[in-house]
């Protein structure tokens, strides 16, 4: 089925707080990984981007294929993992380089 209402799944249940935990964690590695193998190539706008059209490719065969359950929320949700892992890239790179700088 197909759920186009935003942050339905949110804090109706201890089951739904879950999948909205694991659809961010999911992500993490997508936003940490993709400019750590690319090098600076992929941006902050780029990496977002690329984390939406995966987040909505997923979704739509999810739909077609009727397995699982197509909702606005895991896109929002997905895309939000992949800006924090791309934070997270961020941070450690500056303090990847803070420490070198006091080495």
């Amino acid at each position: 089925s197909l759920d186009l209402s935003l942050f339905d799944t949110l804090s109706h249940s201890v089951r739904g707080n879950s999948y909205v935990l694991e659809n961010i964690l999911l992500f993490i590695p997508f936003g940490l990984l993709l400019p750590m193998f690319f090098r600076d190539r992929f941006g902050f706008l780029l990496c977002t981007v690329l984390a939406f059209l995966c987040s909505l490719f997923i979704e739509i065969i999810q739909y077609i294929t009727a397995r699982g359950y197509s909702q606005t929320d895991d896109i929002v949700m997905n895309v939000l993992g992949a800006v924090l892992g791309y934070m997270l890239f961020r941070v450690t790179k500056l303090v990847y380089r803070m420490a070198g700088r006091l080495l």
